[in-house]
């Protein structure tokens, strides 16, 4: 890490030097470079700078591999989907849900029967949930029916009401038995009794491991037939398939893995209607203009919505408003207190949190994330090779979301059903988990430097929203460290952190530190900090106002030396123009290159428009070639600015090549290109010959001639009436 501390006391800033009379703000530097116009154009001698040399080589290349408007575009998003409901976190829930409303990790409680009222009892208020007649043509075709899948999803229920339903219609007593997990690993059980329906409820043990993982082929065709011969059913409630039971050849004939749940709304209604006939319909009115219709969809559980209507229903009987019962149901924080306060596995904690900072991400990057944070925070430090996310990714969390993708090449993406539990997730692990706040945040540096600016943009929302819990500790543990820091990437995502905490909180704050930070362009072996200030102008902070974020942008222009600032000032102007502050751009760079006193300011604000007229990587037309038309004044005079310092000649020359070749490949573009280039050249002799030089050379190219080229220098010789 590189020491960034003050070592000499701060100068001021130079003041700008204005144009003299006798040499406009257009004049060519001093020297002898050799210029296509005729005219004395130089450079400055042999004692330039080995630090702006490198500058004007490799500032083009490097402000694009920081990819600084995509990963803005991506933070952009992120912020656009948060609100202030979102980050304002209330009261919470520390109640925990299963299917049958038990707590997680206790056995049930051996039961032998249940008789006709039992059933009934149970399968109270059931909705019938789509494919059910289905599901019920199969047991009763084979007599044997696995139902694996998440918990919190009504397969308890579903189980009993099959085996009610199948009972019925066989004309046998509609009684079940229940019968112990053993019975999965005996591949010698027998049926204990004909005319019966039994059923297992597969609860996880050990290891979070079912039993009916175990489960083969040879058990299933087995068992299947001696309840056909005893004229007797069974369904076996379990998890996600595992195991044998995952691999068995037979398994599409008894598991039933993939079904749809039943109506979370309806099942509300119909427990209000069975609860509390008498003003069932009237609570019914009065939900519909609360936010809890999209809070049971949001959630898809069975379970929620049973535990709603009874929240409803205690909370009407003790006179507290609907509305008020409705925003506590939809609380993301309790949501995710709920599963915390079951003590989740490390994997599964990896897991979600990971998905908290790549939400909206490919389902492998996020799993990669979840196995390396897996890997820091487990005791054994490593993840063992059987982990495999696909399979239980559901299982635990039906708040989390598989998305499939367009292309069936593509891993499908991997999200929160709903953005206001993303930010919850991350709060409440953050502040919950203390001793591992310090192995999370180690996670954080190391995507941080991932070369994906997807993955990068994901931390740093995450760390932008884990900074308004506490500003000043966000500030002094993690953003301003790793903006003092030599990677780029990494100073990269700590700015645009910084511009989400103030965009989703104060914004004065941000601010506060992004110019207390830029006031180090006046001190020595300050470059990184510096850049971190320069990367943070170009993100939502400076797109909300581009004319202050310009000014900082400004300061490293014109402060001596600083040039390893300049492709970070680069990227992020690149990036204002991008998020439609071209007009803005074009009048800041403008400004900066009219006062000529100072050459190297002069030079750096030259390459900065190098790097804006440059063709965007993601279109095909540069971002400045669609409003060329309305910023035309300014563009050709900026451009006419580079073409005539020595410095930055050959780089204006050449992106004023990369337009006219657009015309080859979209005629659309001449009409633009063509106007510019005539504007370019009428501002004087000179600037015309360097044109006519340049479009002469194109056009005869003896690898990529181009005929935009030809057609233009043809024009060009003709009066000038006609060109302009």
């Amino acid at each position: 890490m590189v020491d960034e501390k003050p070592t000499t006391p701060p100068a001021k800033p130079p003041a700008p030097v204005p144009p003299s009379a006798e040499q406009p703000a257009t004049a060519k530097p001093d020297g002898n470079a050799a210029d296509p116009s005729g005219e004395k154009v130089t450079t400055p001698g042999p004692a330039a700078d080995a630090d702006r040399d490198s500058a004007v080589r490799n500032l083009q290349g490097e402000a694009a591999l920081l990819e600084q408007t995509e990963m803005g575009k991506y933070v952009s998003r992120g912020i656009n989907q948060f609100n202030a409901e979102t980050i304002i976190f209330t009261s919470s829930y520390d109640e925990e849900f299963t299917d049958s409303g038990r707590r997680a990790g206790q056995r049930r409680p051996p039961r032998l029967r249940l008789s006709e009222q039992d059933l009934d009892k149970a399968t109270a208020s059931f909705v019938e949930p789509p494919g059910f007649q289905d599901e019920l043509a199969l047991l009763a075709d084979r007599n044997l029916v696995v139902l694996a899948g998440p918990i919190r999803t009504g397969k308890r229920t579903r189980a009993l009401q099959l085996l009610k339903t199948t009972l019925r219609d066989a004309g046998l007593d509609e009684a079940v038995e229940e019968l112990p997990a053993s019975i999965l690993t005996n591949p010698q059980w027998r049926v204990p009794r004909k005319d019966t329906g039994f059923v297992v409820f597969d609860e996880p043990g050990r290891k979070d491991a079912f039993s009916a993982a175990k489960i083969g082929e040879e058990w299933l065709r087995n068992i299947a037939q001696r309840l056909q011969e005893s004229d007797s059913f069974l369904v076996v409630v379990t998890g996600p398939p595992g195991g044998s039971l995952a691999d068995a050849p037979n398994r599409a004939e008894f598991v039933l893995d993939e079904w749809e749940l039943p109506d979370s709304v309806e099942i509300l209604h119909r427990r209000l209607r069975d609860t509390v006939p008498s003003e069932a319909e009237e609570l019914i009115e009065k939900l519909g203009g609360t936010e809890l219709t999209e809070v049971l969809v949001e959630r898809d559980s069975p379970a929620f919505a049973v535990r709603a209507a009874t929240e409803i229903v205690e909370s009407h009987r003790a006179g507290r408003s609907l509305e008020e019962t409705a925003a506590k149901l939809g609380n993301a924080e309790g949501l995710v207190h709920e599963w915390l306060s079951r003590d989740p596995e490390v994997k599964d904690l990896s897991l979600v949190l990971a998905t908290a900072v790549l939400d909206d991400t490919g389902y492998l990057k996020v799993a990669d994330a979840a196995v390396s944070l897996y890997q820091r925070l487990s005791s054994g430090g490593g993840a063992p090779t059987s982990l495999r996310y696909a399979q239980r990714l559901l299982a635990d969390h039906t708040w989390l979301q598989r998305v499939p993708p367009e292309d069936h090449r593509r891993a499908p993406t991997l999200r929160f059903r709903h953005p206001r539990v993303r930010p919850a997730v991350l709060r409440v692990v953050w502040c919950g988990y203390d001793g591992a706040r310090g192995k999370i945040l180690e996670w954080l540096k190391e995507l941080a430097l991932h070369p994906d600016v997807e993955i990068r943009a994901g931390v740093a929302q995450a760390i932008g929203i884990l900074a308004q819990q506490d500003f000043q500790h966000g500030v002094h543990e993690y953003l301003q460290p790793w903006g003092r820091e030599d990677s780029q990437l990494l100073r990269q995502t700590a700015a645009l952190g910084l511009n989400v905490a103030g965009a989703l909180g104060d914004d004065r704050a941000a601010w506060s530190v992004l110019e207390r930070w830029a006031t180090f362009a006046y001190w020595e072996n300050t470059e990184n900090l510096c850049t971190t200030a320069a990367l943070a102008a170009g993100g939502p902070l400076g797109i909300r106002e581009p004319r202050r974020a310009l000014r900082v942008l400004r300061d490293f222009v014109v402060c001596p030396d600083k040039w390893d600032v300049l492709t970070s000032v680069a990227a992020s102007t690149r990036a204002l123009l991008g998020a439609g502050r071209g007009r803005e751009v074009l009048d800041a760079l403008h400004e900066w290159t009219e006062a000529d006193g100072d050459k190297d300011a002069l030079v750096k604000a030259l390459l900065v428009f190098t790097c804006v007229v440059e063709p965007d990587s993601e279109d095909a037309w540069p971002v400045l070639l669609r409003t060329a038309d309305e910023n035309r004044e300014r563009i050709t005079a900026l451009w006419c600015r580079a073409m005539a310092n020595g410095f930055v000649r050959d780089l204006a020359l050449g992106e004023l090549r990369n337009w006219v070749r657009r015309v080859d490949e979209d005629p659309g573009a001449e009409p633009v290109v063509l106007g510019l280039v005539a504007d370019i050249a009428d501002e004087s002799p000179g600037d015309k010959n360097r044109v006519r030089h340049a479009l002469s050379q194109w056009a005869q190219d003896r690898y990529q001639p181009s005929l935009a080229a030809a057609t233009f220098y043809d024009l060009m010789d003709e009066p000038e009436e006609e060109v302009s």
